[in-house]
């Protein structure tokens, strides 16, 4: 459960508030969409956000839904997943530019279980930004690279070292917001080794909030071991 909360947190550490645009401003941390105040953002933001989550955890799953400022200008639209042994981890986010442009319900298509071939090393640790396994897991869908993550985080109110490496979808690099987080003051290092996909390998994790939200040592790629 402890692997599950940090690397939920290191996704969603990274939401961000950020020219001066209306966006809508919602948050919901057990559905699938919110609503909510059509609200004048801070004049550095140039981006409207949209976040679905999709979470599942020892054969359960759950859905978080956010919209927000994004601060970044640099901030892109993509979707990352993650499999950690039993927790798996989606996120989809959009940005947009114009007046009020993320009033809309976006969505995930059905995960692909279907095994692909890729085998990555599995491991999680706190307190520490690395970690050593012999231990591997199966990728699945589209999640053909292996992620070593290490690094900080910040939320709640304390101090704790975290650390994760798994299979992951690398698409392009995220840029997550810290609205939701604005509460955070606990920093937290994780280390990871992890089945990802590609979008998220082809540009390393940004950190673009206002604050020290996440402080990445390492965000490493690789193909894993290939067996048929």
């Amino acid at each position: 459960m402890r692997a599950l909360l940090a690397s939920v947190s290191i996704l969603l550490a990274f939401i961000a508030t950020g020219e001066t645009l209306n966006c809508e401003l919602c948050m919901n941390l057990n559905g699938t969409t919110c609503s909510g105040e059509k609200t004048a953002c801070d004049a550095n933001v140039t981006h409207c956000d949209n976040t679905f989550v999709e979470i599942e955890y020892n054969g359960q799953t759950s859905f978080m839904a956010f919209k927000t400022c994004a601060a970044h200008e640099k901030c892109n639209s993509y979707v990352f997943s993650q499999s950690i042994g039993g927790f798996k981890f989606r996120i989809k986010k959009d940005h947009c530019d114009k007046d009020n442009c993320n009033l809309e319900i976006i969505t995930l298509p059905p995960r692909n279980s279907t095994p692909n071939g890729v085998r990555c090393p599995l491991c999680y640790a706190q307190n520490t930004t690395t970690c050593q396994t012999n231990e591997t897991m199966e990728c699945t869908g589209r999640e053909t690279k292996c992620l070593d993550f290490g690094g900080k985080i910040r939320r709640y109110d304390s101090v704790d070292p975290v650390l994760t490496s798994d299979c992951v979808n690398c698409t392009s690099k995220p840029c997550f917001d810290q609205s939701v987080f604005h509460f955070a003051d606990q920093i937290v290092k994780i280390a990871s080794k992890n089945c990802v996909n590609e979008q998220p390998c082809n540009e390393p994790t940004l950190n673009c909030p206002h604050g020290p939200v996440v402080e990445v040592e390492h965000f490493r790629c690789s193909d894993g071991v290939k067996h048929s």
